[in-house]
């Protein structure tokens, strides 16, 4: 416990100096996701892997690259994918990669059929998450560590290892962000009695 309030007091630290108060959330976001995520290390490091050679093979795809904007998460195994395609062949393509590394019933695929989406848009993304984060952190029953937060084109969708109860406190949470148009659950659940062992 010492270690996270040191963890955190120095990305504070850090963000004052650098005036940047959307750091905060992110430092404490990081520090606190290593030390409470219900995924063994192990784990954490093979999700890392599969999100980097998924997004590897995409970008080997001349077509996909040049033309999508796919990004890549993965939680014990489970992969999302959000993002954007601008025909159905591409999608095709996605689908085609996607199958050679990831088992079907751990994809959720959430790429829509249109054009990437701008920068402004992402920018506004961006600073929706700083938002979600900061609302999930400042309330004492949610287990912010154990979520992964991705905001695409206002929707928010959530990712981790939870309880039923700790998901249902976050999306109830994440609702009512304002500019938050939708909340998509990719959760994988344990039992009540098993979270608190």
């Amino acid at each position: 416990m010492a270690r996270w309030y040191l963890g955190l007091a120095a990305v504070a630290s850090l963000a004052l100096v650098q005036g940047c108060a959307g750091v905060i959330v992110a430092g404490a976001a990081g520090t606190a996701t290593m030390l409470h995520d219900r995924r063994p290390v192990t784990t954490q490091v093979e999700d890392t892997k599969l999100e980097f050679e998924l997004s590897s093979a995409f970008s080997e795809s001349e077509g996909l690259n040049k033309q999508s904007r796919i990004r890549v998460f993965a939680v014990n195994g489970t992969v999302l994918l959000v993002g954007q395609v601008p025909s159905s062949y591409l999608m095709d393509e996605v689908k085609r990669i996607s199958a050679s590394q990831v088992d079907s019933a751990k994809l959720h695929n959430e790429l829509e059929i249109r054009e990437p989406i701008s920068l402004t848009t992402r920018s506004s993304d961006s600073w929706l998450s700083t938002k979600v984060r900061s609302a999930l952190l400042a309330d004492e029953n949610t287990e912010f560590a154990r979520l992964k937060i991705i905001t695409e084109d206002g929707k928010v969708f959530l990712m981790g290892v939870v309880t039923r109860s700790e998901a249902n406190i976050a999306t109830e949470i994440v609702r009512n962000v304002g500019g938050v148009s939708e909340v998509v659950r990719v959760f994988e659940f344990v039992p009540e009695e098993t979270a608190r062992q």
